[in-house]
């Protein structure tokens, strides 16, 4: 069943890749609303639309290698990934605090569900402002 999950979930993240990063003329999108901007200490929470659980890669190079797999389309890299246990599965709307930002990631500390405690990398517009 987590396979599949890890297999829906990367064909969502693949469909947003090719899909938003474009508006319909071709030109480059703005940037998210600031009501979404979550800064290093707020809290908010994990929200992707249509997905009832979210992946959470445990480091930097484990994000990279999610996103690369993605981009590449590599369901099996995606899903190596996730065997290897670099990267662990929360519910969508789990409570987050950032504690670290990138140019587009967030690195957050669970807090609330089974992974309560634990820190995590996702993109940044996966955390919204509750």
């Amino acid at each position: 069943m987590k396979i599949a999950k890890v297999l829906i979930f990367f064909l969502v993240v693949s469909l947003f890749l090719v899909s938003g990063c474009t508006e319909s003329d071709g030109s480059i999108e703005s940037s998210p609303s600031t009501d979404n901007n979550v800064a290093i200490g707020e809290q908010g929470i994990l929200f992707v639309d249509d997905l009832d659980e979210i992946l959470v890669a445990v480091d930097e190079d484990a994000l990279n290698d999610l996103t690369d797999a993605s981009v590449a389309q590599d369901s099996i890299g995606y899903e190596k990934v996730y065997l290897e246990g670099r990267a662990f599965f929360v519910d969508s709307g789990t409570q987050v605090q950032v504690i670290d930002v990138s140019w587009a990631t967030r690195e957050v500390r669970i807090l609330s569900g089974s992974h309560n405690g634990e820190s995590g990398w996702v993109p940044y517009e996966w955390v919204v402002a509750e």
